[in-house]
């Protein structure tokens, strides 16, 4: 019992994750849990869905509950790739050319806006 207690406690101070030795169906299970509660948040919310399930992310990831290690996520890297591919192609399956010559000014001043903030 106290080996529990030593182990919650060094959770709690972020000293080590919860779960030291992870199993890959585990994490696997905890993201697309993640992303389904993100999900139906996102709708009662009237979020962007993609926005809560990066924050949904960050939650579960070491900077916050710290619940897995953080090498253990290093063999998702395929699947991490290719899920960007997807949302960059999902995004670009609603643009609208008419829509984007409108609107080309304001995508110029929010593109210079980010490259100088987003180094700051």
């Amino acid at each position: 019992m106290s080996n529990f207690i030593k182990q919650l406690q060094a959770w709690i101070t972020h000293k080590t994750p919860l779960i030291i030795h992870t199993n890959p169906l585990l994490i696997l299970a905890v993201i697309l849990l993640t992303g389904y509660i993100c999900t139906k948040l996102a709708r009662k919310l009237h979020i962007p869905i993609v926005t809560a399930q990066i924050l949904g992310g960050i939650i579960i990831g070491p900077y916050v509950l710290n619940i897995f290690p953080k090498n253990a996520f290093a063999g998702f890297a395929p699947i991490t790739d290719f899920a960007l591919g997807f949302i960059g192609l999902t995004i670009g399956s609603h643009l609208d050319f008419r829509k984007l010559h409108n609107a080309g000014k304001r995508i110029i001043y929010i593109t210079i806006f980010d490259v100088i903030i987003t180094p700051t």
